[in-house]
């Protein structure tokens, strides 16, 4: 064998050393990386393909909070009828003095069963005939429609109702006007001022 051939075969016998000595450092390297749990790295320095993360579950959505049922609307309490100003209680609402009234033209001292009326707690009347108020309602300035039920004295199967106006000019005066239009004013006597008998009757049943 010539000496060339032997050179030529020396180093194809190297070569093919070191091409082994590099296949077992890269066969080491993946076992040691495989060791730590990193990924092997192919030839050329490239990663290959990476472990893939398993997806996250998906949160449920949250349900909305139901709407709350609407509060069904409150029945409207019907107006109350206000009181006639400075009216007292149980006198039918009447802002007056309670007690005896004349006639505006005639004097106290002067009164008669023809002229004389004796307002009560529950209604007004003479010598002989009587009117209980039913309702009273405020129906302007110093105005008041008044439904009364009117008949003979003592007699209250008799009566009738009738609703009359009645005008308050002050606490001791005022004009009834009737359905026909009639009109009859009156105003308040001390029972002081007034003759015998009226003077020195006990009316305070009446009046209270």
């Amino acid at each position: 064998m010539s000496r060339r051939m032997i050179l030529s075969l020396i180093r194809g016998l190297t070569l093919l050393s070191a091409l082994v000595v590099l296949a077992q450092g890269v066969v080491l390297a993946q076992g040691a990386a495989l060791a730590q749990g990193k990924q092997p790295v192919a030839e050329g320095g490239a990663k290959r393909n990476a472990r893939a993360e398993p997806p996250q579950a998906s949160q449920p959505a949250q349900a909305s909070p139901a709407p709350q049922a609407s509060q069904p609307p409150q029945a409207s309490q019907p107006p109350q009828a206000n009181p006639a100003p400075g009216a007292e209680p149980g006198s039918g609402g009447l802002p007056l003095q309670r007690g005896f009234y004349v006639s505006a033209d005639t004097p106290c001292s002067r009164a008669s069963n023809a002229t004389l009326l004796l307002l009560r707690r529950n209604g007004i009347g003479g010598a002989r005939d009587f009117c209980e108020f039913r309702s009273i309602t405020p129906a302007g300035p110093s105005r008041y429609s008044v439904t009364q039920a009117c008949g003979a004295l003592g007699v209250p199967e008799d009566s009738e109702a009738v609703t009359v106006i009645y005008e308050v000019t002050g606490r001791t005066r005022f004009r009834r006007i009737s359905p026909s239009g009639f009109a009859y004013a009156a105003r308040f006597c001390p029972q002081r001022n007034l003759p015998a008998p009226w003077r020195n009757n006990d009316i305070r049943d009446a009046v209270q």
